[in-house]
């Protein structure tokens, strides 16, 4: 006897008009927002009384994780950040690394998120660099996941 095929959730990026809509059409949906460190906790909390304990979230990883320093893009304010600091490389284990992560496992927490994505850059490449930086990111700033990590 086979067994079933497990159930998949079918969900979008983002919401296309109310998010109560979503809710009752999808299954899922990721939260791109987290990516620009948004929405806060109170506003993540709502949203999973809204859609319900069955709906599956995920979140963004914020930008701050993933992407390069630039000084030639204009970078958000990101208010778990002071001002004016931005990590010079992807998966910094410093405190501008832990402060974004903190603010991730935050909304995570709020929402009831089953997954977080990290989306890195167009040109990150798998360097010896940037595979060291990735693993220390792994076991010294996000030993304690909460979801299940995906990377892009």
């Amino acid at each position: 006897m086979t067994e079933p095929m497990p159930t998949l959730p079918i969900g979008t990026v983002g919401f296309d008009g109310p998010r109560k809509k979503t809710y009752t059409k999808l299954d899922a949906v990721e939260v791109p927002d987290t990516f620009r460190g948004v929405p806060g906790a109170p506003l993540l909390a709502k949203m999973r009384r809204q859609a319900g304990p069955d709906f599956t979230f995920v979140l963004r990883g914020p930008l701050v994780l993933t992407q390069p320093a630039d000084a030639g893009k204009k970078r958000p304010k990101l208010s778990y950040l002071p001002e004016d600091t931005w990590p010079e490389a992807p998966f910094d284990t410093g405190e501008l690394g832990r402060a974004a992560w903190g603010f991730l496992t935050e909304a995570c927490a709020a929402i009831g998120a089953r997954g977080v994505l990290l989306q890195t850059s167009h040109q990150f490449r798998p360097t010896a660099a940037n595979r060291r930086r990735m693993s220390a990111f792994f076991e010294q700033v996000a030993a304690q996941r909460p979801a299940r990590v995906l990377w892009d």
